[in-house]
């Protein structure tokens, strides 16, 4: 007996794993396939391992304040996420200099002293994990997910527009390994979850209703 009768999953897809890369050349490689070009310069991207070298991240990070690190993410709307050479990926990026149009300074204040007591370390390590997760989930390498699913992201999300995931999803290879999908696809970037809260929730609840037959 199914334990889950539904998942709704925000950005982050499945994908069926190349055994003999990792986790993040894996990505590049299966996104290249379906959309027939190379990748070469995503998988040197990925091997300088910004984000997996140990303390590397963090040092690039507290050359700025924890307010500002979090508003160059938060004002990432571009496709092609590479700094050039010899620059960290958060030099690179810029912080919008008006307040962002879905977060609040005060809110963001409120995030920045969270980070400020934590660190980054604690985000960063769930990248850092990935090659060993992918080396773990190995034994279900094309497993499909059977239950039904919805799949919610921005139509301007810096990852859905990079890595050829756009065409992954579109093309009908996402449903290939997730049969029963439905993508909904809404205006907005990466956090949409607080870029479009209202319509968020709206989507995810009522999707459940549909195995629950009660009103949210």
């Amino acid at each position: 007996m199914e334990r889950t009768i539904g998942i709704c999953k925000r950005f982050t897809f499945f994908s069926s794993m190349v055994p003999s890369e990792c986790t993040l050349i894996s990505f590049v490689l299966l996104a290249a396939d379906h959309q027939h070009h190379t990748c070469s310069k995503w998988i040197d991207i990925i091997k300088n391992r910004f984000l997996q070298e140990p303390g590397r991240a963090e040092r690039a990070f507290a050359r700025y304040d924890v307010a500002t690190v979090l508003k160059k993410f938060f004002s990432v709307e571009i496709d092609d996420l590479s700094a050039p050479p010899g620059v960290e990926i958060i030099d690179f990026l810029e912080a919008r200099s008006s307040p962002l149009p879905w977060i609040t300074e005060e809110e963001l204040r409120q995030y920045a002293e969270k980070f400020q007591k934590t660190g980054f370390t604690g985000p960063i390590n769930y990248y850092r994990m990935m090659d060993t997760n992918w080396r773990l989930t190995a034994p279900w390498q094309n497993a499909k997910i059977m239950v039904p699913t919805k799949f919610i992201c921005g139509d301007k999300d810096t990852g859905l527009k990079s890595f050829g995931t756009e065409h992954f999803v579109k093309s009908g290879a996402f449903k290939s390994v997730v049969p029963n999908l439905e993508v909904v696809v809404i205006e907005g970037h990466h956090f949409i979850q607080q870029e479009q809260a209202e319509r968020v929730n709206s989507e995810i609840l009522s999707y459940f209703d549909k195995f629950t037959g009660e009103k949210a």
